[in-house]
């Protein structure tokens, strides 16, 4: 197995990474009965609604949402690059992007810029510490009336 040389993030950084985030993405959005349960689908439909999905993995949330919501743009972050291979796809959806960015150094975006922060499985990846630092950068870069959804 191959693993990133970052002594803070414990899994992978490989094709079987890779295929185990995927599978996970869909395990979830079928025991979910979608990609996410916060109340936004009716903004991300109309269009202009600004997404940032922390701790991306393999990018495949971001890839279905930007899908199924052309109008509306998405942003991947992670701080190892498996999501390169969507990047690099010819037939990546032009309202996705992926960032790689180590999200306890705090979000690189200004404040409200997010409708909606998508989070999941990131429990064991952060310590205690690093959890009130995500939280303060969530509410940071969160809109008035934007949503936090936190999976784990």
């Amino acid at each position: 197995r191959k693993f990133y040389n970052i002594s803070s993030y414990i899994l992978p950084s490989d094709v079987m990474e890779t295929r185990r985030s995927d599978f996970t993405h869909e395990l979830y959005k079928r025991r979910w009965c979608g990609n996410f349960s916060s109340p936004i689908d009716e903004l991300l439909k109309s269009g202009g609604g600004r997404v940032l999905e922390c701790g991306c993995g393999s990018g495949r949330w971001s890839y279905d949402m930007a899908v199924n919501y052309p109008n509306s743009t998405f942003i991947g972050l992670d701080m190892v690059p498996i999501f390169s291979d969507i990047n690099n796809d010819d037939n990546k959806p032009s309202n996705l992007g992926f960032l790689e960015y180590n999200i306890c150094d705090g979000l690189p975006f200004e404040e409200a810029t997010f409708d909606f922060l998508f989070q999941r499985s990131m429990i064991i990846s952060l310590s205690k510490p690093q959890w009130n630092i995500m939280l303060n950068e969530f509410a940071r870069t969160l809109k008035p009336g934007g949503w936090l959804e936190l999976m784990e």
